[in-house]
């Protein structure tokens, strides 16, 4: 970093470590130019170091003198204070780097803290350089240092060197503590008390804002009848409570939608021969419907049968008078078992987060390979093909769909969502998509605690399920950049959302744990629900300016298009999506994959600069239809995304980037990588209509 900061004492990027490879002649050029030493950087005592806690937080333990590397092999990096508290492990030192602007910064969890739910392994460094897994109850070596790997495919080093063998024994063993927690009721979850912090300017907008997008929690039955009255099938299907106190099983909901056919005394009757009750996903204009049923046993062949004929009842008449058959498909055909599903995204970690900058370079000649190696983006493609193959045979061949899994929701709930998204206009809103989620995943019995590993137990079950659908929906995206309301950086924001290990949709497995948690003392007639922050109140997480980000460009100039207002470019009105699921047309989902990588950093480049251009059009067209409804002395609208003219906040849109750059990973680390080209954003800003001053005293040309 600076020269200065080294002269004043405080401690910055520098080679710590000895490592007897290095050439006499870098340290010679290190010490000549920046003057290091640790005498300077113990000194360094003009401000204290300390963490700012959240409402339930304490500090466990705090250890001085720790670096943190760039990478494994890195001989730079930075030293602070490592605290542990009951949720996350925070990095805090003098040294001063490019950070992500303040306006796109998490409320809560900072850019060097490690959350621990968001900790899928930990690796120790011993004296003779040997890396070891790191697991609870079980004695560690003499640590020089760990490599934490996250779930959001990034891993962070720190070393140890500089610290005592006892500070390090401490230390490891609040780290192992926390990071392997195996009860419900000592996560950091149950004693966090969010609170809005001190009012500013957007913050309104932002409550309406998420406000409208809050899908209902379908633990009601009033929740379950709104949604009969609004998909307008109130004559074929009902609403049924007979699983009212989970008496039937504790995998489903209290109340769900049947067939009117099938009356309470026959789905008690099919749960006692275990079979899986039907569940009602989706109907679709035509009246034909997509429902999920789990494979059952041989002794329930008979009940099984009396279910499907009801089912087939409610399946809508053809012209001619007849009822086609209904498709009924085993998923078990067709999908990856959880083992290779897991499988296949360690190797992706592996090849998106290689260790060191030469290991990246090795990779890069065989990317390709390695990634097809994976199966990742096979399994991607599969998903897509069967969503678009049931999707047809609802809509084109008026053929309604049951589909079966055995075990726990979990393709399940991915096919039923995108089937749903490729047929459904409003369920690529955000407030549809969140519906979706919801009834789909959380109330339809997705174990996310198991598949998310936030409870630890033999980690056998944790796989990316939730993960894997989110990148085909990312495909959908790419494939139909105007059919979505929501942009990639929202997805990004909802995984972050479920590994952070605080809302109560991704903390349990199902509707009943939500009711009753695991190892929580049972609750008196007087007690209520414990209730935990809700992921869908994205205002807790981010200001109003972040959340702008999760609105796509291209979906608004879509609607100022329908709405008739200019005809610029050829209208699409595909109201059912025909993905592309050719394995050759899947793309590297690298704004989530690549994110933590310093090395595939592009300054003013990748997604975000597209994003960026995007948002200026959109506001160009925006500005022009103002001052044309100014001269028709109409009411002048916003546009309402991130890079806008007219902000929440009440600044010019080139205020929006402090740091005057943007980079492939932004808004989740737009820190600069020195060794890239230094090209400032505004030159690009300078060039924008919108900011070439007051738009409406300017002559304005497209």
């Amino acid at each position: 970093m600076s020269v200065k900061m080294a002269k004043q004492g405080k401690p910055t990027s520098k080679f710590y470590l000895d490592f007897p490879q290095q050439k006499a002649e870098e340290e010679s050029e290190t010490e000549a130019d920046e003057s290091f030493s640790l005498e300077s950087m113990n000194h360094a005592n003009e401000a204290p170091l300390n963490v700012v806690l959240l409402e339930g937080e304490r500090t466990v333990y705090k250890a001085e003198k720790i670096i943190k590397l760039h990478n494994d092999t890195s001989k730079a990096g930075m030293t602070g204070n490592l605290y542990c508290t009951n949720f996350r492990l925070s990095f805090v030192t003098h040294s001063i780097e490019e950070d992500s602007d303040e306006c796109c910064r998490h409320k809560f969890i900072g850019s060097d803290d490690v959350v621990f739910s968001n900790i899928s392994a930990i690796y120790q460094v011993s004296n003779d350089k040997t890396i070891k897994k790191l697991a609870p109850n079980k004695k560690f070596a003499n640590a020089k240092g760990i490599h934490i790997h996250t779930k959001d495919v990034g891993i962070r080093y720190f070393s140890f060197e500089l610290i005592e063998k006892k500070v390090t024994s401490h230390l490891m063993n609040a780290i192992q503590k926390f990071a392997f927690q195996q009860r419900h009721d000592l996560l950091f979850a149950h004693v966090f008390s969010p609170s809005a912090g001190p009012a500013v300017n957007g913050d309104n907008e932002c409550k309406v804002m998420v406000d409208e997008w809050r899908p209902p929690t379908y633990s009601t039955r009033y929740d379950w009848d709104k949604e009969l009255l609004r998909c307008k099938i109130q004559s074929k299907w009902r609403v049924t409570s007979v699983n009212s106190g989970f008496t039937i099983s504790p995998l489903l909901p209290e109340h769900f939608i049947v067939p009117c056919t099938l009356d309470d005394e026959m789905l008690k009757h099919a749960a006692q021969h275990a079979c899986k009750l039907p569940l009602w996903c989706y109907t679709h204009d035509n009246g034909c419907f997509l429902v999920s049923l789990l494979s059952s046993t041989p002794e329930s062949v008979h009940t099984e049968k009396e279910l499907l004929q009801s089912l087939t009842q409610t399946q809508p008449s053809s012209k001619g008078g007849t009822r086609p058959s209904m498709l009924e498909f085993d998923l078990k055909k067709r999908i990856p078992s959880m083992y290779d599903l897991k499988a296949s995204f360690n190797k992706m970690f592996s090849i998106c987060s290689p260790e060191t900058v030469s290991e990246f370079h090795s990779n890069d000649n065989s990317i390709y390979s390695q990634m097809d190696s994976s199966q990742w983006l096979r399994y991607v493609a599969e998903c897509l093909k069967l969503s678009d193959e049931f999707a047809m045979s609802i809509d084109r061949d008026s053929r309604s769909v049951a589909i079966r899994e055995e075990g726990h929701a979990d393709f399940t709930c991915i096919i039923s969502s995108l089937v749903q998204m490729l047929l459904n206009e409003s369920c690529r809103t955000i407030k549809g998509f969140q519906n979706i989620v919801q009834r789909c995943w959380v109330a339809a019995g997705h174990p996310f605690c198991e598949r998310l590993g936030i409870i630890y137990t033999s980690n056998k079950n944790v796989t990316p399920v939730f993960l894997l659908f989110l990148d085909c929906v990312y495909q959908l995206t790419v494939q139909f950049p105007s059919m979505f309301e929501f942009s990639e950086i929202y997805l990004i924001s909802l995984w972050d959302s479920c590994v952070t290990g605080l809302f109560n949709e991704f903390l349990y497995n199902c509707q009943s744990e939500r009711f009753a948690p695991p190892h929580s003392p049972p609750r008196g007639p007087s007690q209520s629900v414990p209730t935990l922050p809700s992921a869908w109140s994205w205002d807790l997480q981010f200001g109003a300016d972040f959340l702008s980000l999760f609105r796509n460009p291209l979906f608004e100039l879509r609607l100022l298009q329908q709405a008739g207002s200019f005809q610029a470019i050829q209208q699409t009105r595909q109201k059912v999506l025909r993905p592309n699921f050719s394995p050759s047309q899947i793309d590297v989902w690298i704004g989530f994959f690549y994110r933590n990588s310093s090395s595939m950093q592009i300054v003013n480049g990748g997604k975000p600069a597209e994003y960026f251009q995007q948002c200026l059009l959109v506001e160009e067209i925006t500005e022009l239809q103002n001052k044309i409804a100014k001269l028709k002395q109409g009411r002048a609208r916003t546009s309402g995304l991130y890079f806008n003219a007219h902000n929440p906040t009440g600044g010019a849109m080139a205020s929006k980037l402090k740091s005057s750059y943007i980079t492939s990973t932004f808004p989740f680390n737009n820190r600069i990588n020195r060794n890239l080209s230094d090209i400032s954003l505004c030159t690009l800003l300078d060039k924008s209509l919108v900011l070439s001053g007051d738009v409406e005293d300017e002559e304005c040309i497209v």
